[in-house]
């Protein structure tokens, strides 16, 4: 008999009672069960070596990013992230600057001032507050990135949530600039030897095209997975407008589409789904594909574009009777086609499409249309200020110092 044998039929309680072992149990327990207990416990210890071998395997392969620094931002983001979905505030605060520009950033807040840019999670709390020194400093967003440029100057900069990871400099005075979800962005800017030119930078910030045009660009947008660019233009011939849209492959000198249209100005241009681009003037709407060129959606030279807003779920735009009265407010989705038309009884201040739902401010409320164009309204007659939208249900309306909160009752 074997030791362990032996004292496990001595051993006993602190009562003194014999304690029966596991083996006097096995003829009495169900054998299946037991053996499939077994499979899984070998499996839950190769699922933890497996989990071991593979954190120690991304550690080593991915050490340099594995700094103090990034757990610092991780957490930072994290913070930011709890403090989004705070929706209990009626507004927040900050810093007056002058000639502030506004910007949905990140789920909260980018002022860029004069002075300095600030980046404010959507309760209050400050991510980021640094010297900018530009005159009249404008935004462009991406849901990881922020572009800020100076407006007629040379110089722009790129943040994440929390710190600058990109400044530099081009030739002539920057007009404007688009920042891709890919990270890609362009530059318009203007040019000694021509009227205009189109940087495009990769999301390493390395220079890949500049495109020189003898026409003048007014926006030059990326596609979402930065392998394209529209780019907007116009030039005049005795007296006429002719706007002229350009689809080029980034990395290359292939121009995809040169979609020209005489006797009218161009106004807007964004990339929308199925691989098509939206291109908006004052007397039409238009589609343009690589593959088929561009088509007329629809006519609208006998009504008069006030204001209108792009982005990739569709175009709005006010047609206005008459600038001291209301008008039209029609919607389109993302390919293009028509969805509906709301009459506004006042003048639109302010029109954004947003992952396709409209929002509109005139002087005395502001008005949510849905895709189907049911209108829920707030009353809200405060001059002045700059409306974005923060959430389906949030508005906010900002102005120096403060940003103000609204919310739409679903």
């Amino acid at each position: 008999m074997k030791l362990s044998n032996l004292i496990d039929r001595f051993r006993k309680s602190s009562y003194g009672e014999r304690i029966r072992i596991e083996k006097e149990f096995d003829a009495h327990g169900n054998g299946y069960f037991r053996k499939i207990g077994r499979y899984f416990k070998t499996a839950q210890i190769l699922l933890f070596v497996t989990l071991f071998l593979f954190v120690t395997v991304f550690a080593l392969a991915n050490s340099e990013r594995i700094t103090y620094q990034n757990l610092y931002y991780f957490l930072k983001d994290f913070r930011t992230a709890v403090d989004n979905t705070d929706i209990s505030v009626d507004g927040i605060a900050y810093e007056i600057d002058e000639a502030p520009s506004f910007a949905v950033f990140k789920g909260g807040l980018a002022v860029a001032g004069r002075e300095r840019l600030q980046l404010l999670t959507a309760s209050g709390g400050v991510n980021l507050s640094a010297p900018l020194d530009m005159a009249k400093p404008q935004c462009a967003v991406s849901t990881d990135l922020l572009l800020v440029y100076g407006m007629g100057e040379t110089s722009y900069h790129i943040y994440n949530a929390f710190t600058k990871i990109h400044a530099d400099t081009v030739d002539g005075a920057i007009r404007a600039a688009s920042l891709s979800e890919s990270g890609v962005y362009s530059i318009v800017a203007e040019d000694d030897e021509y009227a205009s030119a189109v940087y495009v930078y990769t999301r390493n910030f390395k220079k890949c095209n500049k495109y020189n045009l003898n026409s003048d660009v007014i926006a030059a947008p990326v596609s979402a997975d930065g392998k394209s660019i529209a780019i907007l233009s116009y030039d005049v011939t005795d007296g006429k407008y002719h706007t002229r849209l350009r689809l080029a492959e980034i990395g290359s000198d292939r121009i995809y589409c040169d979609y020209v249209i005489d006797d009218e100005f161009p106004l807007g241009v964004t990339f929308a789904e199925r691989d098509e681009v939206l291109l908006l003037t004052d007397n039409g709407l238009h589609s343009v594909t690589k593959r088929d060129g561009g088509a007329l959606l629809e006519d609208l030279s006998k009504e008069t574009v006030a204001v209108f807003s792009l982005d990739p779920s569709g175009v709005a735009i006010f047609l206005s009777k008459d600038g001291m009265r209301g008008g039209t407010l029609k919607s389109y989705d993302g390919n293009g086609e028509f969805r509906y038309t709301v009459p506004v009884s006042a003048p639109v201040r302010t029109l954004i499409q947003y992952n396709g739902t409209v929002y509109c401010r005139t002087e005395t409320e502001i008005m949510r249309m849905t895709d189907s164009g049911e209108t829920d309204r707030i009353s809200y007659s405060a001059y002045g200020g700059s409306l974005l939208v923060m959430s389906k249900e949030r508005v906010a309306c900002c102005f120096d110092g403060e940003a103000k909160y609204l919310r739409f009752d679903d």
